[in-house]
């Protein structure tokens, strides 16, 4: 069964086991949570940070800038 991470978190809540806390977001605009930013497309591969898709923002205009990125490679 291959998830993706969020999906597994949501399966391990449902079991009442603790999982850190995230956000699935599809625009820059709805982040809602503190910083740094850890960004992260959600894509069923391994190595994602080898990959280059994983990225980090210190401020709300680094994660804008790094999600236009992670788009970009993610849309090759």
């Amino acid at each position: 069964m291959g998830l993706l991470e969020h999906e597994a978190k949501a399966l391990l809540k449902g079991y009442r086991i603790p999982v850190l806390s995230g956000q699935v977001v599809r625009s820059v605009e709805e982040i809602n949570v503190q910083r740094p930013f850890v960004l992260k497309a959600q894509i069923p591969v391994g190595g994602r940070k080898k990959a280059g898709r994983v990225a980090f923002a210190k401020t709300q205009k680094g994660a804008e800038q790094e999600t236009g990125t992670l788009c970009h490679i993610l849309m090759r």
